[in-house]
């Protein structure tokens, strides 16, 4: 029963946590911070099994410099059931009006029937700054967030950009959204070419990708650790 058990345990972990090469050009890593074994973020109630402990190694691309986690966790163990509400946080709600507001007046306003996309919708706080003239798309694979989120959004997505369900969102409307938006998630994809060339095949020729990420430079100048967790894959620089 001893080895069965250990056989599950191994077999749960491969489906859980896989080793990476660079997530950009393919190169070997140099570890840079290996913190071991950690907790995976969530809240578990009492009673509730233990959450998943899985490596935490911060490590740098020996060919192209982006530093970045070894490991990718399966992002069902992290946002199907995501607890973070942008709408609970009154400073964050004025930030997010504040982007919405900047981005519009980029494009030079919103017509009516202008499409726009939010990867990563969470609650729909961000959708709820733009008018009901256009057509807001939102991405968002946490299930406890979808009731939220349905109010401020005329089609949702329930899975990871750029997943396709239940349509090709680039043939709906190829080179035709306006504003899109991915706030705090871009540091969370595993494959960032693909979304970027996802993004590529979406945006309007006078349109904006708004992208907001805590970069590597301003992370270690405020010593700013907590940043460090399994959610975040990639910590892009300038460079």
């Amino acid at each position: 029963r001893a080895r069965v058990a250990s056989r599950l345990q191994a077999a749960l972990h491969s489906l859980t946590v896989r080793e990476r090469v660079c997530r950009v050009c393919g190169g070997a890593f140099d570890s840079v911070l290996d913190l071991g074994d950690l907790a995976l973020s969530t809240f578990p109630l009492p009673g509730d099994p233990p959450p998943s402990r899985e490596p935490l190694d911060l490590c740098q691309c020996r060919a192209c410099g982006l530093v970045q986690l070894r490991h990718t966790v399966n992002p069902d163990a992290m946002f199907r059931q995501y607890w973070y509400q942008s709408g609970i946080n009154e400073t964050m709600r004025a930030e997010l009006a504040d982007v919405v507001a900047q981005a519009v007046a980029h494009v030079g306003g919103l017509q009516p029937g202008d499409r726009v996309l939010d990867i990563g919708a969470n609650d729909g706080t961000l959708l709820a700054n733009l008018p009901a003239s256009v057509w807001k798309v939102a991405y968002e694979p946490a299930a406890n967030l979808q009731a939220a989120l349905k109010p401020h959004a005329d089609l949702i997505i329930p899975e990871y950009f750029p997943a396709q369900a239940p349509f090709d969102l680039a043939a709906v409307c190829p080179h035709q959204v306006k504003l899109i938006f991915s706030i705090a998630c871009f540091y969370d994809v595993d494959d960032p070419g693909a979304f970027v060339a996802a993004i590529a095949a979406l945006l309007h020729p006078k349109g904006a990708w708004i992208v907001q990420f805590q970069d590597l430079h301003q992370m270690i100048q405020a010593t700013a650790f907590a940043t460090l967790v399994h959610e975040h894959l990639v910590y892009d620089s300038l460079g």
